[in-house]
This record gives structure tokens, C-alpha cells and sequence, in this order.
């Protein structure tokens, strides 16, 4: 069985959310825009990452080697 073999990078992505009441009303517009940003870059296998007072993205791109 041959398989491609493929470079894969993973990312995070951070924003400390302490949860008053003002952040916490605008955070997930943050992270809807940033949700977007990665989209559009064709990054895969998304997940919401949450610890503590911070919450982010978790991702990974790929990149095929020739």
C-alpha cells in the first residue's frame, strides 16, 4: 500500500478570556472572524480549544510534498 506523503504543520491560536462581562459578550465574534480568516486560507481540521480563562483555534494545514 502506497501513501502520499504529506508535511502537516499544526498551529494554535490563543486569546486569554478573562469573563467579564463585556469580553464575554464579544469574544465569539472574534473568534467568528478568525473562524473565517482560516477558511478562506484553506486550513482543515478546525476545533475550539478552551482552557481555563482562554479560549482559541486549534488547527492544522496540510502540505503535500512532491
Amino acid at each position: 500500500m502506497t501513501k502520499i506523503q504529506k508535511k502537516v504543520s499544526y498551529t494554535k491560536i490563543f486569546w486569554d478570556i478573562f469573563y467579564d462581562e463585556q469580553i464575554h459578550n464579544n469574544y465569539t465574534n472574534i473568534l467568528s472572524i478568525e473562524f473565517h480568516r482560516i477558511i478562506n486560507e484553506r486550513r482543515t481540521n478546525l476545533q475550539w480549544v478552551y482552557s481555563g480563562s482562554t479560549v482559541g483555534l486549534l488547527y492544522t494545514k496540510s502540505e503535500y510534498k512532491d
